[in-house]
């Protein structure tokens, strides 16, 4: 099971209360997601359940030990914070095991793809056209 830490994400000073409990809140509903989905659909599900979303997955590819897959995820921001958590989900296909990883674990190169990202699907949101499509 996954450690309890003081997480701090964003370049800007956020409660690392706050954002230990987004990784609790993930992680907990990660532990109670069916065992019958995939990766992302548990993932998808485990956000949606504590009000976040999936960002993005991909391969590992030995960017972080243990893992073979990587879910980026974002929780929003609590009441009183102006910046979103930045959470990973981690997968080791060997074990089946499912680890939440936050800025610390991943490093900044990764981190800082998610947040770009992040920012990116912002934007085309809220340019999209009233129908709900991204232009």
């Amino acid at each position: 099971m996954m450690s309890e830490k003081n997480i701090q994400i964003g370049r800007a000073s956020q409660d690392p209360l706050a954002a230990s409990m987004a990784a609790l809140e993930l992680e907990l509903a990660l532990d109670f997601q069916h065992a019958d989905r995939s990766f992302r659909e548990g993932v998808q599900w485990a956000a949606a359940s504590i009000g976040g979303e999936v960002l993005f997955e991909m391969p590992a590819e030995g960017q972080i030990e243990d893992a073979s897959r990587i879910c980026g995820v974002r929780i929003p921001a609590a009441s009183g914070h102006s910046r979103p958590t930045i959470l990973f989900a981690l997968l080791d296909e060997k074990t089946g095991q499912v680890r939440v990883a936050d800025r610390r674990d991943v490093g900044e190169r990764l981190y800082s793809f998610a947040t770009a990202y992040a920012s990116l699907m912002d934007r085309l949101k809220r340019r999209a056209p009233a129908t709900g499509e991204m232009a």
